[in-house]
């Protein structure tokens, strides 16, 4: 199977105890699916995101057809309809040849970031996503912290230009700015490719909180 979803049991945990842990889409789509072999690696990689966001925002309720992706300053990735009013919260992220999209409620600042559980990453990159000053703070692998990092920037709506501003503080907690977000990590298995990823949300609402976890499929 080239495409489906994934079970989402510890981001409905995150969430908590709401009507919300109950309506949360993780949806896969694998490029060779729809791939055009004329058209570039990068504009595929685009095309089979949204597939993936079309999958999931399906099961939302959403038709993508009708509705679009943006990226709000602040508040992460967006699905709007045609008069640009927010619908809800989604987040999308790509391998080489597998991209994964996460669609839930609007009120909520999401992120989600995946990569090969074998991708080496080597202690250069810290440069990019943290200052030195904080480099005690890392408590996981090198690639789950990249993929955390990640994830959360990207529910803040600037991307990796402010994942140095990005500070670990206790347990699942991160902050930026003077917004606090959750973050968590597991592994899955598609196909045979093993995944590491890392979903991310601004806390609301004094919401449950759980440790960093991982599991195995």
């Amino acid at each position: 199977m080239m495409s489906g979803f994934l079970d989402t049991g510890l981001v409905s945990n995150l969430v908590g105890e709401t009507k919300d842990m109950d309506n949360i889409h993780l949806a896969y789509s694998n490029i060779l699916q729809f791939r055009n072999e004329n058209e570039e690696w990068k504009m595929s990689q685009f095309n089979n995101g949204r597939n993936a966001l079309c999958a999931a925002a399906k099961s939302f309720g959403i038709n993508m057809e009708q509705h679009s992706f943006i990226v709000v300053k602040n508040d992460g990735g967006k699905v709007v309809d045609k008069s640009g009013n927010i619908i809800a919260s989604a987040s999308i992220s790509h391998t080489k040849e597998y991209s994964f999209a996460i669609i839930m409620n609007k009120k909520y600042s999401i992120g989600l970031d995946v990569e090969k559980s074998n991708r080496y990453v080597g202690n250069e990159v810290l440069r990019y996503i943290t200052k030195d000053e904080h480099k005690g703070h890392i408590q996981d692998g090198l690639l789950t912290y990249w993929i955390k990092k990640e994830a959360i920037s990207k529910a803040t709506g600037f991307g990796l230009n402010v994942a140095k501003d990005i500070v670990r503080e206790e347990g699942s907690e991160w902050s930026f700015n003077e917004e606090r977000y959750q973050a968590i990590h597991w592994e899955e298995e598609i196909q045979g490719n093993r995944f590491s990823i890392a979903f991310a949300k601004n806390k609301i609402n004094d919401l449950i909180l759980i440790s960093d976890a991982i599991i195995s499929v």
